[in-house]
């Protein structure tokens, strides 16, 4: 929540300050940090804080992939080097140190994927520039790369839908709309 509504407030800040109409937006792009993660429940509320790529918890899980040998096959998979700050990393980390949280959560997504399902209708989406940092997707194959969720353990239906970069969203909920003064 908090992070949607500091967008919303400075969107709606710039629309006020620039004199911008409604009318004259014709589309809205947004961006942000990548590497980031987030287990959320059923209703789309957060199970957990995000986790930044700066957070290095998962420090001993990299090790680990890189000293068994994995962490080459992964690399040459999904260009992602094996390190903490991908979420493939923590989502091993939370696994096995908050297991409650990792069974309940319906979906693992990052900044940009919890603020835009809060302002559009449908499942969460994830466009193929941002999953290319994860550590789970497959470069080749434009897919989740199954090797890695199997390591993860998780599913595809807990991970978000891949779009491309270019993909547009419509329908912009009416509350998120009017917070931001668009139509």
């Amino acid at each position: 929540g908090l992070i949607a509504e500091a967008v919303e407030r400075s969107i709606r800040e710039v629309m006020r300050k620039g004199g911008i109409q409604a009318d004259e937006v014709a589309c809205l792009t947004f961006s942000s940090a990548m590497h980031g993660l987030i287990a959320v429940d059923g209703a789309g509320e957060a199970l957990t804080p995000c986790v930044t790529w700066a957070d290095l918890r998962a420090a001993g899980y990299a090790k680990k992939l890189r000293d068994s040998g994995e962490a080459g096959k992964l690399t040459m998979r999904t260009g992602v080097p094996v390190h903490a700050m991908t979420p493939l990393c923590k989502l091993l980390w939370l696994r096995d140190n908050e297991p409650e949280i990792f069974a309940s959560a319906r979906c693992f997504i990052g900044i940009k994927e919890f603020v835009l399902h809060r302002w559009f209708e449908g499942p969460y989406l994830m466009d193929e520039s941002v999953a290319g940092g994860t550590g789970l997707y497959h470069l080749e194959d434009r897919k989740w790369d199954e090797q890695a969720l199997q390591l993860a353990g998780v599913g595809l239906d807990k991970l978000p839908q891949l779009v491309p970069s270019e993909h547009v969203l419509q329908g912009l909920r009416q509350a998120a709309a009017d917070a931001m003064l668009l139509s």
